[in-house]
């Protein structure tokens, strides 16, 4: 930790300093600021009228203890710069100083343990605040997550009831393409599983049937320019047969909603 004091910039105007110029130039003013820094070092804020202080001074600042003697005594009786008690002497500006720097810590320590619990009481709201959120988003999501439930229940089509809807939607399309092309669509696109619970459209991620129907077209005529109507194609009966049955079953459908 850095230990430092104020240092008048204008110190020079004092008086008494300029007294002290005066007498003993730069060596005093010098050996006067190196005293006010040891005296704010001290415990005491006090330094002993002792010859040791003075030969001290005078190693440091490069002059003799005459003179370091000299200039503290004239601080003292005619500067009024030091005051003298008992064997010591202390500086009020250097009390002063350190009364301040007290009182300035003082209130920062105050000021830090205000803050202190401030932060402690702000965090323990902003913690129980994030606890009631997701307590309260976390009940949320549940009935949330219920109402849906309920509503997809309550929206679950048969498979038959699937399959009419799909032939519905088949019928605008009716003046666009032939009935045999939309019977073939509708049989290969409604089949599933004896056991399954998908039609064979429902399992695709995304089913346009506008766009199915153009690439199903599409793939229709190519085969019929692969394989020409006049070149007999071989094929299993039981398949015809079952392809037979599929549409009887989707003519028959077809019938019923008409009627």
């Amino acid at each position: 930790m850095k230990n430092y004091f104020s240092h008048d910039y204008n110190a020079t105007l004092d008086p008494k300093i300029i007294a002290l110029l005066g007498d003993y130039g730069a060596i005093g003013y010098g050996i006067y600021w190196r005293i006010v820094e040891m005296l704010h070092a001290e415990e005491s804020h006090t330094l002993p009228l002792k010859d040791y202080i003075y030969k001290a001074l005078a190693k440091q600042m490069s002059t003799s203890v005459e003179q370091v003697s000299s200039i503290v005594s004239d601080c003292i009786n005619v500067y009024d710069l030091f005051i003298s008690c008992d064997d010591c002497f202390y500086s009020k500006r250097v009390n002063d100083n350190i009364q301040k720097m007290e009182e300035t810590k003082e209130k920062r320590s105050k000021a830090g343990k205000i803050s202190a619990e401030n932060r402690k009481n702000s965090t323990y709201v902003q913690q129980n605040s994030t606890s009631v959120q997701q307590n309260s988003t976390q009940s949320n999501k549940i009935k949330e997550n219920k109402i849906k439930e309920k509503k997809e229940n309550k929206n679950i089509l048969t498979i038959d009831e699937r399959k009419n809807v799909f032939k519905e939607q088949l019928k605008p399309f009716l003046n666009t393409y032939s009935k045999d092309m939309l019977n073939d669509f509708y049989l290969y696109w409604t089949e599933h599983n004896p056991d399954g619970k998908k039609m064979r459209f429902e399992k695709q991620d995304i089913f346009d049937i506008k766009r199915r129907l153009i690439t199903w077209n599409k793939n229709n005529l190519k085969k019929q320019i692969t394989h020409p109507t006049h070149k007999p194609l071989e094929a299993d009966t039981r398949e015809v047969d079952r392809l037979r049955k599929m549409e009887d079953e989707f003519n028959m459908a077809m019938k019923l909603n008409n009627n």
